[in-house]
């Protein structure tokens, strides 16, 4: 099976209302779906959606090399093993062979060249998504906010002050994540944590920005320390896995890239660690390789659900969570994926 075309379309999608953190700040979300068509006229599609101030790459150097790798791709010939795919797109930025790695991944779904069911299995799972809220923006009754909710996070700031009383919000029986951003100097986040242990905080992710300290943290935190923006490779992810106070670890496939995220999840797992799988804010193309991340930890509460963010997504999405449940299955992401050629079609170019 050989790559007869390869195309792209840009996209422009606004939020319903700006996203603001210590690290970002965007009210519409842009970036590239790529389609790869074989030359039995199967489709994949993938998404490549940098995000200023988390990728390493910008939107203008995605688009240069988007024409840089399709060329290289033409006429390439598939084989459907998890090494082979990875080889043509090994020198290409995280979010470039998250989108052809993800491409590729659903044509081999599609012409069953590989056991799917090995990732996916063959029975429906419940995929559980923390509810991202805002509190200080917030216009709704707090029990209307929390009303489905297992696990919150929120975005810790600057201000010591404005989390302590947005975490004092939040009803005790609910699981509060924190998202640090790298923000907190060591020595506050050792006295943040300490004003923090009375709460029901499951965990902190990426207090600070330096390694070193994130493992110093995590050994003498009551709370655990869990590291997000220090992931950005299987290297990355493996030697914060030997150390015995991680326990979790963040995976954001699209600054990693998708196969390289699925042996990130076989080397937690053998740590017998947990992940959760979070969005970048992808459309409904770029979560399906969340997706497929998120099964592998049935049991663990994941950040994906971010489709509600969006004034409308691409396409409608077949896994739509409800009081941030999603229920995944095989035969459902079949039935998706063969429209693909269909959707990609329909896209307008910007």
């Amino acid at each position: 099976m050989k790559i007869a075309e390869v195309k792209f379309k840009k996209y422009s999608l606004p939020l319903k209302k700006p996203f603001l953190s210590s690290s970002v700040n965007f009210s519409c979300r842009e970036g590239f779906i790529i389609s790869l068509t074989t030359n039995d006229g199967i489709v994949g599609l993938g998404e490549a959606a940098p995000l200023f101030g988390v990728s390493a790459e910008s939107i203008d150097t995605v688009e240069a090399e988007l024409h840089i790798i399709s060329e290289i791709l033409l006429n390439c010939e598939i084989e459907f093993s998890i090494d082979a795919i990875k080889l043509p797109l090994k020198d290409c930025s995280a979010g470039i062979r998250y989108a052809f790695e993800q491409a590729l991944f659903l044509i081999g779904i599609q012409s069953n060249h590989f056991l799917v069911e090995d990732f996916v299995g063959t029975t429906p799972v419940i995929i559980e998504n923390n509810l991202l809220v805002d509190l200080s923006a917030a216009t709704e009754k707090d029990e209307e906010i929390f009303a489905s909710a297992r696990t919150v996070k929120i975005k810790a700031g600057s201000s010591i002050d404005d989390l302590l009383f947005n975490v004092s919000k939040i009803p005790p029986h609910i699981k509060i994540r924190i998202d640090a951003n790298g923000w907190w100097s060591y020595d506050d986040a050792v006295k943040i944590i300490g004003l923090l242990e009375n709460f029901n905080i499951e965990y902190i992710e990426q207090p600070v920005k330096s390694d070193g300290d994130m493992l110093a943290l995590s050994r003498s935190s009551n709370i655990l320390i869990v590291p997000d923006e220090s992931i950005n490779s299987f290297e990355d992810a493996r030697n914060f896995l030997m150390s015995s106070g991680i326990k979790t670890i963040v995976i954001k496939p699209m600054k990693i890239g998708l196969l390289e995220s699925f042996d990130i999840v076989r080397e937690t797992k053998r740590h017998n660690k947990n992940a959760t799988i979070s969005s970048l804010f992808e459309t409904v193309i770029g979560r399906i390789g969340l997706y497929l991340l998120a099964i592998q930890f049935p049991d663990h509460v994941h950040g994906i659900s971010t489709s509600n963010f969006f004034v409308k997504d691409l396409f409608d999405d077949p896994f739509a969570a409800t009081e941030n449940k999603q229920s995944f299955d095989l035969s459902t992401l079949k039935a998706f994926i063969s429209n693909s050629a269909k959707m990609f079609n329909s896209m307008n170019n910007i």
